[in-house]
């Protein structure tokens, strides 16, 4: 039989945390917070809404990282991977990859706002290169048709 010491509850409270679980709730929340960020690389990251085709040619050589790309936004500004570059330095920049060894091919993401005037001069920098493999980077229009 119990006593009345026995039978009466504690008042006391419980205020265990389990540690194991809420680091990993901290963790997921890390991951989610700071992984979008991490996975950019040293690829240009620029607001460049390029031409939308029915029928692209895949070219996964654009992604490497020694592939040659030239970024033009909206307004003009030419980009060499990150940097703002004014267009008569591009050749320059151009035979320096070549001579460390990339393919010999000019990858150009151009935002389809842009004017030709804009962009001539950065395609008559690649031709002073003496390159003559040029390719346009543009995306697969979805379809609406159901």
């Amino acid at each position: 039989m119990q006593t009345a010491k026995q039978r009466q509850r504690s008042n006391k409270l419980i205020s265990n945390i389990d540690i194991v679980g809420f680091s990993s709730v901290l963790l997921v929340l890390l991951y989610l917070l700071i992984g979008p960020y991490t996975q950019a690389g040293d690829r240009p990251s620029h607001d460049v809404n390029v031409v939308k085709v029915d029928h692209p040619v895949e070219m996964p050589d654009a992604d490497s990282d020694d592939a040659i790309l030239i970024v033009i936004v909206k307004d003009g500004r030419v980009y060499w991977g990150n940097d703002q570059v004014e267009t008569p330095f591009l050749p320059m920049k151009i035979k320096d990859r070549i001579n460390q060894g990339s393919p010999k091919i000019v990858y150009f993401k151009v935002d389809q706002r842009t004017k030709y005037g804009d962009m001539k001069g950065a395609l008559d920098a690649v031709r002073m290169t003496g390159l003559e493999k040029i390719a346009f980077l543009v995306e697969k229009q979805r379809s609406s048709k159901l």
